[in-house]
């Protein structure tokens, strides 16, 4: 419905215009008491008090004066004049506030009162004062009706935007079949949203471990400014808290307590944490998503979102049933290859050391030939879970084939590191395995080692050349700096090249 169309379906007619006219200024008089009383009315009220607190003082005052200007506007209409865009306006602000209409309705009963009461003041004759008075009446259904048009286009907008998002999302989950990994399907959407949306500026996704103290967006699409490098995460972040409640989190990132990564882009106003955990593993990761708007995530809703985060739960944990040995339940050799090129990547970029070994079992067909698979599998498992315990939280352990394991350590600075770890797997290796039927058996193992980057080749080469030849290091004394060492590796990394030089463990 128009203004004009409005006014005429009202009745405001010439008269009433001319009548309000007239007393336009002495009806004002007191409107910014009006409008203070107006938000006082909604502050009032526990639901809507919260709502409105979360404007702070300043724009509170800038919206009493926006709602006094409002009312004088109001009273000083004349005729084929809109006032359609103006109260369009403010009812949008209420809407994005989480004003809801019947509160606005119900604060328009102070119009009534104030005007009622200034009409006593005005000295009017009785035929006057009815005129004026249904005129009043016919000038606040007006604006009230603007303002509630405006607020139910603002909330049809914001339906618009949550329907595009979602079809986003449906179109990214379409393409399931195609992608080669659940990254591939997570990059889609982040693209898809972003480009699907008005208001959002930025998403992207990390992965990594549970409770990490730092985290690498995998991946962004938007405005780059508004996602940052590298998060150093401590327990009272965000992204923390949503990681370690499992749960949504949404917050201003405009307010002074908010991380530094969060106010990167001027125009960002919300920002919303999705997060996923995979359930029985150390893998954990979350959607992070920028608007311009407030209110974002409350006025399009939360269960798209969620949506997304459920969507990667479940992609992960497809995943990882794939990526998984039924046996010994380590990763497998996709799982391996998979890991093996992120840990490269990753020490690549943090100017560290990764460790790749192959371990194969010496003597295991026997067990099989003597006791039978059944034995064989249990004397399998109970060294699968013996390696997992040898490994710090950051290593990973695979199980390449029969009785042949791959481990690979990251994050090492020391050569001293690495051989600590390996000496426990020996340590661990060399006590006795007892089988069901109470036999006892002491496993005989071939260990190959390469180091990333100081081997001539990448680790995926030497994993390739499996365990024969292979490379045997003699680590450095314990403690010895990775740049001390530096001019002896090519040395000690050379002999890959001759058949025989196997770490054996006994």
């Amino acid at each position: 419905m128009t203004s004009i169309d409005l006014a005429r379906f009202l009745g405001i007619g010439e008269k009433d215009v001319s009548c309000v006219l007239n007393h336009a200024e002495a009806l004002a008089a007191d409107a910014d008491a009006l409008s203070a009383g107006f938000y006082g009315y909604l502050q009032d009220y526990p639901e809507t008090g919260r709502l409105l607190g979360d404007f702070g003082i300043e724009r509170m005052r800038d919206l009493s004066h926006l709602l006094a200007e409002n009312f004088r506007r109001m009273l000083r209409l004349k005729p084929g004049e809109s006032r359609q865009d103006i109260q369009s306006a403010l009812g949008s602000v209420h809407y994005r506030a989480g004003v809801m209409t019947t509160w606005v309705v119900g604060a328009y009963r102070l119009y009534v009162d104030y005007l009622h009461d200034r009409l006593a003041q005005l000295g009017l004759d009785d035929d006057d004062r009815r005129r004026l008075d249904k005129a009043l009446i016919k000038y606040v259904f007006y604006d009230m009706i603007l303002q509630l048009e405006g607020y139910e286009q603002a909330r049809l907008s914001d339906l618009g935007e949550g329907d595009a998002v979602a079809r986003a999302v449906l179109e990214a989950t379409l393409t399931l079949d195609k992608a080669s990994a659940p990254e591939d399907v997570l990059t889609s959407i982040c693209d898809r949203v972003v480009s699907a949306s008005g208001h959002l500026r930025a998403a992207w996704f990390c992965l990594g471990g549970h409770e990490p103290s730092t985290l690498t967006p995998a991946y962004h699409a938007g405005d780059r400014v508004a996602v940052p490098d590298q998060l150093s995460l401590n327990q009272d972040d965000p992204i923390a808290c949503a990681l370690r409640e499992q749960r949504p989190l949404v917050f201003d990132p405009t307010v002074a307590t908010s991380p530094d990564w969060s106010r990167r882009h001027p125009e960002v106003r919300t920002i919303g944490i999705f997060p996923f955990g995979l359930r029985n593993t150390a893998l954990t990761g979350c959607f992070v998503v920028h608007a311009d708007m407030p209110r974002y995530f409350n006025n399009t809703g939360l269960t798209i979102f969620e949506a997304l985060a459920t969507l990667a739960q479940l992609l992960m944990e497809l995943r990882d049933q794939v990526q998984r040995d039924a046996l010994t339940g380590l990763a497998n050799r996709e799982a391996f290859s998979t890991h093996l090129s992120v840990a490269v990547e990753r020490a690549a970029r943090d100017g560290r050391l990764v460790c790749v070994g192959i371990l194969d079992l010496d003597d295991f067909k026997p067990i099989n030939d003597r006791y039978g698979h059944a034995a064989g599998d249990d004397l399998l498992r109970m060294l699968a879970e013996r390696l997992r315990q040898s490994l710090r939280g950051c290593d990973m352990v695979a199980r390449l084939s029969g009785d042949e394991f791959a481990l690979i350590l990251e994050s090492i600075v020391t050569l001293g590191e690495a051989e600590r770890v390996f000496e426990r797997i020996e340590k661990a290796l060399g006590q006795p395995f007892v089988l069901p039927d109470g036999t006892q058996h002491t496993l005989n193992a071939s260990l190959g080692v390469t180091i990333y980057p100081f081997d001539e080749s990448p680790p995926m080469d030497s994993f390739d050349m499996r365990i024969k030849p292979c490379t045997r290091l003699r680590m450095p004394r314990q403690g010895a700096r990775v740049s001390g060492v530096i001019g002896r590796l090519p040395r000690m990394l050379a002999r890959r090249r001759r058949p025989g030089h196997c770490r054996h463990i006994r």
